[in-house]
């Protein structure tokens, strides 16, 4: 029975950077509307059982009645909902009922969170984030059809997903945690808030990807080489932090909506696959997809290796160009 996971951050697109920046801020009444519309693309599609993350708002109570009676929704059992961990923890639940595939609403550090959850279901990403990077902007109706276009298939699914790329974090010689995006090791030794919207703080910055069109961190490794989602290596910056003038490169990056901040550049490199980088600090913080999570003890030895096994995403395009939405409702009929 074809069936997709849905995960919904509501917490998504709120935090401190939007005090900072001229972001918008994505109420969640806009992402209870949005997850209408793929509940609505998904009915369309055929598709029998939905999966739910509960969360503190229950984005998705107005799409389970719009859909009543037609799709069979179960909620999952989670007991404590707190948002980073449940979302993990429900994208393994998801695995484990072998869901066709999960569709998130959030920005890279919800789906960093679904990806360590996660082995083989691919992702559909819809970007409702601040700095987002790894998941997509693409109307909620077009999200549900082409995710339930993929689940329904039984055949030639492989080629309809690409592998993306991520970083493993290392202490100690034991990978610890990930990212999918970047990971910026800054001079500050606690947690605090988080979010990184300073750049002075930096000292290295790893990159998955760093394209032109790129806001956050990723848009200052952009001014100095692009790589894209399907280039199989990544890079790697290192910052001045007020030393010695000599070769430093000046960017300019819009590293928050509205917010274009000038990074000095020491040196940078390029990153070949299963190549580790040790970070050679005695204190600071490690900042993962943008929010600061790991506090550097004094002798912690700290490793990052890019992988190109991350989390399989959906190839919207290629799956929309091979679905064939009227004949797929004609069948429906008869089921």
């Amino acid at each position: 029975m074809s069936s997709v996971g849905i995960i919904a951050n509501p917490l998504a697109g709120k935090d401190i950077r939007r005090l900072v920046s001229q972001a918008n801020v994505v109420s969640n009444q806009d992402k209870a509307n949005t997850l209408r519309r793929v509940f609505s693309g998904l009915l369309t599609m055929g598709i029998k059982k939905i999966f739910v993350m509960p969360d503190i708002t229950d984005l998705t109570r107005q799409a389970r009645e719009d859909v009543k009676d037609k799709i069979e929704i179960e909620i999952l059992n989670i007991g404590r909902i707190d948002q980073a961990t449940t979302s993990t923890l429900a994208a393994e639940i998801m695995e484990d009922k072998n869901v066709d595939c999960i569709i998130t609403l959030g920005g890279d550090g919800t789906n960093r969170a679904v990806a360590k959850g996660i082995k083989n279901i691919p992702l559909l990403p819809i970007s409702t984030g601040t700095n987002n990077v790894f998941p997509i902007f693409i109307e909620g109706t077009i999200a549900g059809i082409a995710a339930g276009s993929y689940a329904i298939r039984t055949e030639d699914k492989k080629r309809l997903v690409r592998k993306s790329k991520k970083f493993e974090v290392s202490i100690n010689e034991h990978v610890k945690d990930l990212a999918l995006i970047d990971i910026a090791v800054v001079n500050i030794p606690f947690l605090g808030a988080g979010a990184i919207w300073d750049t002075n703080n930096l000292q290295e910055l790893f990159l998955t990807r760093s394209e032109a069109t790129n806001i956050g961190l990723s848009s200052i490794g952009a001014q100095i080489k692009q790589l894209g989602a399907l280039d199989e290596k990544g890079l790697h910056l290192s910052f001045n932090n007020g030393n010695s003038k000599n070769n430093e490169i000046l960017v300019n990056s819009p590293i928050a909506p509205g917010k274009i901040i000038q990074s000095r550049i020491n040196k940078w490199k390029e990153l070949a696959p299963e190549v580790k980088i040790k970070i050679n600090k005695e204190y600071g913080t490690i900042a993962l997809d943008g929010e600061r999570t790991i506090e550097i003890g004094l002798n912690d030895k700290i490793e990052i290796n890019l992988s190109l096994n991350g989390p399989l995403v959906l190839d919207v395009n290629k799956i929309l160009s091979k679905t064939n939405i009227f004949k797929i409702q004609e069948m429906n009929k008869y089921q």
